[in-house]
């Protein structure tokens, strides 16, 4: 995902609240889970009922999980480029 930076910020009585804001300079993103049809990100909260929005899930589930991250940044940079030079 591109255009969207993750967020921790200040909520209601010191908590922190984990929020999606959109920056066209953010690095890629990775969602923890995709749809396997379309291809999209989904979250879900205990329900198990896949939302496509962050803010669409609980407190807890949306602070207390990690469903986006820079996961394959090291692998396209570096480590993908280091093996196409060995590769035949």
């Amino acid at each position: 995902m591109t255009g969207l930076r993750l967020e921790t910020k200040n909520a209601l009585l010191g908590a922190k609240e984990l929020v999606m804001t959109p920056d066209p300079k953010a690095p890629a993103l990775w969602a923890r889970f995709y749809d396997l049809q379309t291809g999209t990100p989904f979250v879900c909260d205990r329900d198990g009922i896949p939302k496509p929005k962050l803010a669409e899930i609980g407190y807890e589930r949306r602070n207390g999980y990690d469903w986006f991250g820079e996961y394959a940044r090291d692998l396209l940079s570096k480590d993908y480029p280091d093996w196409k030079k060995t590769a035949r």
